[in-house]
């Protein structure tokens, strides 16, 4: 049985309470990018994210290995991309380098532990197997890491990004994964989201997007309690809270990158 202590607690603590809500904007970037000015089209906009949420949870319940695999590529995407934000020459050794975090670095540094959490979400072999593709995998994220490192010193580009990177680094090798995980979620992307997307609103939309998020939010923390009730009675408790946050935290973020990271490249080509 998974023991959390306090430090894993205030962590999943912090990705419910602070994390969570920053995908609660995505109604707003929608609006404001033109696509739910329409009542219809705001209609169309919920049906299709949470759609696509519930087919999330739906592929994880039937395939939890494809979706593990699935939900560690599209958040090394997603969180890479953040990094750099956006830009629009984003060199591959730096994209491979911020992406490898949360999908390589944090559970090759702590395998044991994260082996512990995959095995809750996904089964034990399922984790063993996604385990082992990571050792495998920390060599060419090394090879890319060394070319980024070469890039940075070079030609001084993201130099802050690079500076970023090694921090977390640094707390993926001395820290609980779920505690680097919770640092680097909470306290450099979802506030560096967050403040991007409210800076470019007026006042008005920026209270109309808070009030928007606030009720999104509040809709998922009661689903997710309770979603975590009825799980509590057939698995233990410690296992239910984790499936119901990451499980959840995967059904919410792949309708989120779609909207962060596809269209706005498709908008940039």
């Amino acid at each position: 049985m998974l023991e959390l202590g306090l430090l894993n607690t205030i962590a999943l603590i912090s990705i419910i309470v602070l994390g969570i809500p920053h995908g609660g904007l995505d109604a707003a970037i929608s609006r404001k990018k033109g696509w739910s000015k329409t009542k219809i089209n705001t209609i169309y906009f919920h049906v299709f994210y949470l759609s696509l949420t519930s087919l999330i949870v739906a592929l994880w319940y039937f395939f939890p290995l494809i979706s593990l695999i699935l939900f560690l590529t599209i958040s090394a995407l997603h969180f890479s991309y953040s990094d750099l934000n956006n830009s629009k020459d984003i060199r591959i050794d730096a994209l491979i380098s911020h992406g490898g975090i949360v999908p390589i670095i944090i559970p090759y540094f702590q395998a044991d532990l994260v082996l512990e959490f995959f095995s809750i979400l996904s089964g034990q072999e399922n984790a063993a197997i996604v385990i082992t593709i990571i050792n495998y995998l920390i060599f060419p994220w090394a090879a890319f890491f060394v070319i980024y490192t070469f890039n940075v010193i070079r030609k001084k580009k993201y130099s802050f990004n690079y500076t970023q990177l090694l921090l977390m680094l640094i707390l993926a090798l001395i820290l609980p994964p779920l505690v680097s995980f919770s640092i680097y979620f909470c306290i450099i992307h979802s506030p560096r989201h967050i403040f991007i997307i409210l800076n470019k609103m007026n006042s008005h939309e920026r209270l109309r997007a808070i009030k928007e998020t606030t009720f999104y939010s509040l809709t998922a923390f009661l689903l997710m309690f309770i979603v975590g009730y009825f799980l509590a009675s057939s698995y233990i408790i410690t296992d239910s809270i984790i499936k119901v946050v990451f499980i959840g935290l995967a059904a919410l973020t792949v309708p989120h990158m779609i909207l962060i990271d596809y269209f706005e490249s498709l908008e940039k080509e």
